[in-house]
């Protein structure tokens, strides 16, 4: 939650501010922190003495003894001030956002639009509507490939050697009395053979059992399209046992 973040951004604001103002004082009163040092005969002594006289915390004094002696320009003198008044109009602001319900709000929806920018892809899911759900018991692979694919006629052939191919029934046309056959494949039958051929549609699944016993789901959307006379492509990882089953 954005109240959350803002109020651990604040903390972190004002314990920083804590520590910048005790550094401050002590520039301001550079020859008696020197001083003090110079006398103390432990670190313990010297952090004693540093809070009692320039009314420091426990922390605060830590921070002194911590710094080296470079901070005690003017120069480091005010980079301090300057990220100490960054500090205060930043807790000014995390306090303005935790008083008010309503800049929350705001930040939530600023940090939300931030996210999107930077994360946001296409949605990997679909929330199916109740038509669509019983789409998907009929027909799963319109739930995986999708429910805008068009119900196109196809063609699909399957090999005894598991070679698969989906032929637009366009491509072989209508011959008239007498006519010549057209050529379905290029391939030999002394090594392959047809073992089924079936009409289906883009969205319909084939089922290949093979000798072995072994059966075989596979989306006709997978079976890739290819021509009428074209060898296919092989499916024989998927279809067969072994290289001596045969669909």
């Amino acid at each position: 939650m954005p109240n959350d973040a803002s109020s651990e951004r604040l903390g972190a604001a004002q314990k920083r501010a804590h520590t910048l103002n005790g550094l401050i004082t002590a520039l301001e009163n550079s020859n008696t922190v020197i001083s003090t040092l110079q006398n103390a005969e432990s670190n313990k002594e010297a952090s004693e003495r540093l809070q009692s006289g320039l009314s420091l915390s426990a922390e605060q004094a830590e921070a002194i003894l911590g710094m080296s002696l470079r901070r005690l320009t003017g120069q480091e003198r005010g980079k301090l001030e300057h990220e100490r008044d960054d500090l205060d109009a930043e807790i000014s602001q995390l306090r303005t956002l935790l008083d008010s319900d309503d800049k929350i709000a705001e930040q939530l929806q600023l940090e939300a639009e931030e996210l999107k920018r930077e994360c946001g892809d296409g949605r990997r899911t679909k929330l199916l509507s109740q038509e669509e759900r019983e789409e998907t018991e009929r027909n799963p692979s319109a739930a995986l490939y999708g429910f805008k694919i068009p119900d196109r006629l196809s063609f699909v052939t399957l090999t005894q050697c598991g070679y698969a191919k989906r032929v637009d029934p366009g491509s072989f046309g209508l011959r008239g009395r007498g006519a010549k056959g057209v050529i379905a494949s290029k391939y030999s039958e002394k090594l392959d053979r047809f073992a089924a051929h079936v009409a289906c549609t883009d969205q319909d699944s084939v089922m290949a059992f093979t000798e072995a016993g072994f059966c075989s789901v596979i989306p006709s959307r997978r079976i890739p399209e290819a021509s009428r006379d074209a060898v296919g492509e092989s499916f024989a990882n998927s279809l067969l046992s072994s290289k001596s089953d045969r669909v």
